[in-house]
């Protein structure tokens, strides 16, 4: 509301609301493809980091080459997949909040 019309209002003349132009269509559209797209792309790419870095650090750390295929790979004991997946899931969420507070200030 500008001071103008904040004088020119009274009991007999209120005040007139202050709107803001209709967004289109088109654009109405693109905001609700981001609102969905924003959130699938940052939980897909914190599942792929997540994964990757924890398959990467465990094998280096229990002295496994990474770059070994599949097939020649010894069989790892039922605590060290139950110890990658709780990795992986805490890793999963630290990366999702710092996505979302990196894209926060971003904004």
């Amino acid at each position: 509301m500008h001071a103008r019309h904040a004088a020119q209002a009274g009991p007999e003349r209120p005040a007139e609301p202050a709107t803001s132009p209709p967004i289109g269509l088109g654009r109405w559209l693109l905001q609700a493809v981001l609102f969905v797209a924003i959130p699938v792309v940052v939980l897909a790419l914190a599942g792929i980091l997540s994964l990757v870095l924890v398959r990467i650090v465990a094998d280096y750390r229990i002295g496994l080459d990474i770059f070994t295929p599949t097939a020649l790979r010894p069989r790892l004991p039922i605590y060290e997949e139950a110890r990658r997946g709780v990795a992986a899931d805490v890793l999963r969420q630290v990366l999702i909040a710092g996505f979302a507070v990196g894209l926060a200030l971003w904004q």
